[in-house]
């Protein structure tokens, strides 16, 4: 598992699966991508506000 995540395998792996999902699949995938992150980000910004109000 060493070395898995290198820059080189991740860019396969992107074009592998820009290649799989046709443009407009992959534009959905990414818009749910970012909307998870930005729901990630904010749990998180919520968790640190409860912690810090303790």
């Amino acid at each position: 598992m060493e070395g898995l995540l290198q820059p080189g395998h991740l860019l396969l792996i992107m074009v592998i699966s820009l290649i799989v999902f046709v443009p407009g699949k992959a534009e959905e995938i990414g818009r749910d991508l970012g909307r998870g992150v930005a729901e990630f980000r904010r749990a998180l910004r919520d968790e640190g506000e409860d912690r810090s109000a303790s």
